[in-house]
């Protein structure tokens, strides 16, 4: 399947979920403050009809309605991570700026040996991040999160210190990347760091804005990020194959970004998991199962086009 092809069956899939989830998130928001019996019969009817039996709805408003309580105890967001993020947020412009000048030739970009080790210290830097966000909110009690089956990222980046860690941590590691991209020798140079530092800066959006405090925000950044990861993934799988010389590598690469599509999709089903039955578990193994895909494409490429 052609990589555009892949991109837009990919765009279509996940516009629909997000449509859905979207009216059921607003229609709980509105039943939450229902108060005649008249009205709550309207609403039960709306629910038969959108999300199927009312213990599915109940479900969903149960786990819902107790990020509210979750959102109460959770502390307030810290200086360190709004100075982090705007910090990381000039770094890459600042990255772009050069990446202008290196394409014309005003300055010397990095050499194309350094691909391989800058996608091992990316991918290597990014799982010790996550990682260790996730030891360090189990060891304060912050895992699971606001149900007993949440072990998703948002979860375990959700309170300090481990928002701390994950806000400046990814910046750090996950800056590499376009930096890769700048040294990887492959056709659309500008464009795939661009594309790039778009993709860095979504995920350590989604990382500096804590869903117990920043419900709104969290969730327009996640869903911004997991469209710009898409967009990354179709752009490099249509330009970086041809600079992998080894095939078993270039076949390796392509299979892993093609499965990459997939596994962004598969984090939107599992969403509706949540909505329907309010069950965050299988959102968490698709969050898993998205990373090991993308990591391991952005390693395979790497050492491929070294």
């Amino acid at each position: 399947m052609p990589a555009s092809t892949a991109f837009i069956t990919t765009q279509c899939a996940v516009t629909q979920f997000v449509i859905g989830a979207l009216k059921e998130l607003a229609l709980i928001e509105t039943t939450r403050h229902e108060q005649t019996p008249s009205t709550r019969h309207k609403c039960r009817d709306s629910n038969s009809i959108t999300m199927g039996t009312p213990q599915e709805t109940d479900a969903f408003r149960a786990s819902f309605e107790r990020t509210y309580k979750y959102a109460m105890e959770s502390p307030p967001l810290s200086s360190t991570v709004v100075f982090a993020y705007r910090l990381n947020a000039v770094a890459l412009v600042a990255l772009i700026w050069y990446t202008c000048e290196v394409v014309e030739g005003v300055s010397k970009g990095p050499p194309a040996a350094w691909t391989r080790w800058l996608s091992v210290a990316a991918v290597g830097g990014a799982v010790a991040v996550i990682a260790l966000t996730y030891a360090v909110s189990y060891y304060y009690g912050h895992l699971p999160g606001f149900t007993d089956d949440d072990y998703r990222l948002s979860a375990a980046w959700d309170r300090p210190p481990a928002t701390e860690l994950a806000t400046i941590g990814l910046a750090l590691s996950l800056d590499l990347l376009p930096l890769l991209e700048l040294a990887r020798p492959a056709p659309a140079r500008l464009a795939r760091v661009i594309v790039a530092c778009f993709t860095v800066h979504g995920i350590v959006t989604v990382a500096a804005t804590p869903m117990s405090k920043m419900r709104g925000e969290h969730a327009l950044s996640t869903l911004a990020f997991l469209l710009m990861l898409a967009s990354y993934q179709a752009l490099v799988v249509a330009v970086v194959p041809t600079a992998i010389a080894s095939k078993a590598l270039r076949d390796a690469f392509c299979a892993l970004t093609y499965a990459s599509f997939g596994a962004i999709f598969l984090v939107f089903y599992a969403f509706s998991f949540w909505v329907r039955f309010g069950v965050l578990y299988w959102l968490s193994v698709a969050e898993l199962l998205a990373l090991v895909v993308v990591f391991a494409g952005i390693v395979v490429g790497g050492v491929g086009a070294a």
